[in-house]
């Protein structure tokens, strides 16, 4: 292992997903990429999802300590790369 690999478990990990909606959740992201969306109740709707989480022991693999404990929350749009079609 080397000295930038990272080591820690999770805990109260959990995934929220949000339907918004869809025009407006395109204002946000690059043209690039296309919107994974899904109708609801005949209205198109983008997916947006958070993720809370807390780090627990996180420390370097190959340098054991300190061990650190950290919350932390991402949030992203479900989307996939046009450049990858």
């Amino acid at each position: 292992m080397s000295g930038i690999n990272v080591r820690c478990r999770l805990q109260h990990f959990a995934i929220v997903t949000y339907a918004v909606a869809a025009d407006r959740l395109r204002q946000l992201i690059p043209p690039r990429f296309m919107l994974d969306s899904v109708v609801i109740d005949g209205q198109e709707r983008g997916l947006v999802s958070a993720v809370p989480f807390i780090n627990v022991d996180f420390t370097l693999a190959a340098y054991p300590f300190p061990r650190l404990r950290m919350g932390r929350a991402t949030v992203s749009a479900q989307r996939a790369d046009a450049a990858d079609q």
